[in-house]
């Protein structure tokens, strides 16, 4: 018979960028069933539940973020009537699972996504050669002394908006170098660069970063045009130099401010960039030790006339 149950979603949980949960909530026309959620790769049992009933619901945390393999079964019974399958389950986030209808005729799975993460969280990165600065955040002096072609430690904030000013160090914030504001989500990571445009003029970028899910070996590799310099190629190679095999195909007509972004298997890579139209190398190739489940990221900053430069910033996705 229609049944109305309702549930309660946590998003209090403590340290939700170290854990994830899953919830399976049980509306099936069924009987009692097990809940089993195991890893991605070497199906280990990470979490059972016995004897769900209908219209109760089971949670389980788990250790970092990414795939699990989950499996729903009849109480008693070795035949599942879900999966087992993979879900990805992102940092910051609860992933829901509602079994619906009745098994062997109209039965099938429901799911619901909802961020649990109390904070936002930003890095700077500093593209402005020769230029030492202070970042305030909302007002308040957060990063002192920031020096050129480094990145900044991550900084937690309160979601909503976010007012960022650069300033000569020591300098008045009533006179910034560079100002901006966003507007950060529950859980977001932002990054803000402080690099030159094409035509020379310090400008922002801000990059959302993508902490999709990864499986074991991979990492995310990513471009970012951040110089005084026309549209660039970029190209990602694996392996020893003198036998390097290209992996990402070569991404041209990046413009200053976009990015450059692929999946690669962790190991190391090279990162070959040209100037559109050109067949000329413009940088050094700069050798990246990808580590897994690490967001590498490469800016070019500085002048395409003067000199250029690489910035790498690694951001660990749980």
């Amino acid at each position: 018979a229609p049944v109305l149950s309702a549930f309660a979603n946590d998003v209090t949980r403590e340290k939700p960028d170290k854990n994830v949960s899953l919830v399976v909530r049980h509306t099936a026309e069924a009987g009692d069933v097990t809940v089993i959620v195991r890893t991605a790769e070497k199906k280990k049992e990470l979490a059972r539940v016995d004897n769900l009933t209908n219209g109760n619901e089971a949670v389980t945390e788990l250790k970092g973020s990414g795939f699990f393999e989950v499996e729903i079964l009849p109480a008693g019974s070795q035949t599942p009537v879900f999966g087992p399958i993979l879900v990805s389950i992102p940092r910051n986030s609860t992933l829901v699972l509602y079994p619906v209808g009745a098994p062997g005729s109209s039965f099938g799975v429901l799911s619901q996504n909802f961020v649990v993460a109390p904070t936002a969280y930003i890095e700077a990165v500093h593209g402005i050669l020769g230029t030492p600065v202070d970042v305030y955040l909302n007002g308040v002096l957060a990063i002192g002394n920031f020096q050129p072609s480094t990145t900044s430690d991550t900084v937690m904030v309160t979601p909503g908006q976010l007012d960022v000013a650069l300033t000569a160090v020591g300098g008045s914030i009533g006179n910034p170098i560079l100002e901006e504001t966003l507007t950060l989500n529950r859980g977001d990571f932002f990054t803000i660069a402080a690099h030159l445009d094409e035509s020379g003029n310090p400008i922002f970028s801000n990059y959302l970063e993508d902490f999709s899910s990864l499986l074991a070996k991979e990492s995310r590799l990513v471009f970012r045009h951040g110089a005084e310099a026309p549209e660039v190629a970029a190209s990602f190679w694996k392996g020893k130099l003198e036998k390097a095999t290209l992996v990402s195909g070569i991404v041209g007509d990046i413009e200053n401010g976009e990015s450059a972004d692929l999946v690669a298997t962790s190991g190391k890579a090279f990162l070959v960039l040209t100037l559109n139209g050109s067949n000329t190398i413009d940088l050094p190739v700069l050798e990246i030790k990808l580590d897994k489940k690490v967001r590498t990221v490469v800016y070019a900053v500085g002048s395409a006339g003067v000199g250029l430069a690489y910035i790498v910033q690694e951001i660990e996705i749980p």
